[in-house]
């Protein structure tokens, strides 16, 4: 028998091949946009040069090819592994009643049946591979339209002045990262799926049906009637309600039925993403493996966090979402990484450690182990990871990055603010998030317009006036009616500005 335990981790090996996938088809968009980006645009000419097209998506391709042919080695490794465990568990269960099922290596039943399921799961991994896409704000585009069309918009956008081009590469770097590599259409549904989720899928629910098509057929042979269904915690309401029960195959009254359990459905026993599996029972001889109580128990199981109560299944569901966000913010580190965004780069890992932290919390709080595993991403490396760590600190030891970050703001205004934070720094001035808010919404002003090295050309002098009041010092220039603010005691700069006259209370120095 497959225990729920190991259908849950049984798609891992695969999934770190389809990351590497993933991973290189995002870093490889953000070289390629960071690479247009440096070539510049200097005539009509250069920019049609530099648009993204079939050569591109050509190259990539080629990149993909051996990862996607390692793909089915590991497939037929997980598939053998998985039935020779099942097999093997079964051929021992019936030899304790004195049954005697033949060797796996002799049995052409099975043999031929392992061989059709290998056929068809490599053929659903190729289909989905068919219909890879990317999600831009939340609409499915598949690869080669996204490198044909999708790409350019971010080379044309900044070649033809409608934006900057940092602001053309965030905006496809956030639409892209968010949702990262998707496949759609998994069995007809039409929904688009992580590469967690459809590659998951695919091995999961493959190889637990052909497992159960293996027990039929050991059955039909040993002419074994009564079957067992495993148990496990968090599972699905729709499955509680017969996990751990016994199950006729033969439609005996007094036990659940092949159609009691929706054997053969998608939702139902074996069907996507079902992680029961079931075992021989012998009536008269086989003891129950899960007594009425305890499945009770496992329906009844409620948790608690931060004073909100959820069942456990409620609570699985938010403990994967954590971890989809965990890999989600792992991409855009990643991405800002390679293009080399700073303010981005640091913004996003800020948020990156606070959602690790709060999926840890999570965890601990209602007891469910951690699946660090699921957090994981082939391209997070631990250059990009240590890059990370590095960043995060720099925000979390400055109070006014971390400020910053804190606020209320879209990335794309935090990170205009942290960039201006840095230009004063580099300057060798301190500035807090006030003074930088003000200096951004006021240096374009109906008094007259201010550029950066006005203001520090007037930081650059002494303070020509105090406010004894609250110690602050002023700096003020009449002819561009500009003030700025210091703080006396710690020299930061707390706000910015515009006006033609003195105040009263200004003493001058």
């Amino acid at each position: 028998m497959l225990s729920p335990e190991y259908l849950k981790a049984v798609p891992n090996e695969l999934i770190k091949v389809y990351q590497e996938i993933e991973d290189e088809i995002l870093l490889d968009i953000a070289r390629r946009i960071a690479r247009k980006d440096e070539a510049g645009y200097t005539s009509t000419y250069q920019l049609k040069q530099l648009l993204i097209g079939n050569k591109d998506f050509e190259e990539l391709k080629k990149k993909l090819k051996p990862m996607l042919y390692h793909s089915d080695e590991v497939l037929d490794e997980i598939i053998e592994n998985g039935i020779k465990t099942h097999y093997n568990d079964e051929q021992s269960i019936y030899s304790m009643v004195g049954k005697s099922l033949v060797n796996l290596d002799k049995n052409k039943a099975v043999l031929s049946q392992i061989q059709a399921y290998k056929k068809t799961m490599k053929e659903n991994l190729n289909n989905l591979t068919k219909t890879m896409g990317v999600a831009v704000n939340d609409d499915f585009v598949n690869l080669n339209t996204l490198y044909k069309h999708e790409l350019n918009k971010a080379v044309l956008s900044t070649g033809l002045g409608v934006l900057d081009s940092t602001t053309a590469i965030r905006r496809v770097v956030n639409n892209i990262a968010r949702g990262g590599v998707k496949f759609i259409n998994y069995e007809g549904s039409g929904r688009n799926y992580t590469i967690e989720s459809a590659v998951g899928m695919v091995v999961r629910s493959g190889l637990n049906r052909l497992s159960g098509e293996v027990s039929l057929l050991n059955a039909e042979e040993m002419e074994q009637d009564l079957m067992e269904i495993s148990a496990h915690l968090g599972a699905r309401p729709s499955h509680s309600v017969w996990q751990g029960e016994i199950v006729s195959l033969s439609g005996r009254s007094g036990y659940l039925d092949l159609q009691d359990i929706g054997y053969g459905e998608t939702t139902g026993f074996q069907g996507v993403n079902c992680r029961h599996n079931w075992y021989p029972y012998f009536e008269g001889l086989s003891y129950r493996s899960y007594s009425k109580e305890y499945l009770q128990e496992l329906e009844d199981k409620k948790v608690y966090y931060e004073g909100e109560e959820y069942t456990y299944y409620e609570a699985t569901q938010i403990q994967r979402q954590l971890e989809r966000d965990v890999r989600n913010l792992k991409k855009r580190v990643m991405m800002y990484d390679t293009v080399g965004d700073k303010e981005m780069h640091a913004i996003e890992s800020f948020k990156l450690k606070n959602k690790r932290d709060e999926y840890y919390k999570f965890s601990e709080s209602i007891g469910i182990n951690k699946r660090l595993e699921n957090l994981g991403k082939f391209g997070y490396t631990k250059s990009v990871s240590g890059r990370s760590v590095w960043a995060n600190k720099n925000v979390v030891n400055d109070k006014i990055l971390k400020d910053i970050v804190n606020k209320q703001w879209s990335n794309e205004y935090k990170s205009k603010v942290m960039k201006t934070y840095y230009d004063f720094k580099n300057k060798g001035y301190t500035t807090d998030s006030h003074f930088l808010t003000n200096y951004l919404e006021r240096r374009n002003h109906k008094l007259g317009n201010v550029e950066f090295n006005d203001v520090i050309k007037l930081m650059n002098k002494k303070p020509n006036y105090f406010q004894d009041l609250d110690k602050r010092f002023i700096y003020f220039d009449e002819n561009l009616s500009m003030c700025l603010i210091q703080n006396s005691e710690n020299k930061e700069f707390i706000t910015f500005i515009r006006r033609k006259n003195l105040k009263n209370e200004w003493r001058k120095l």
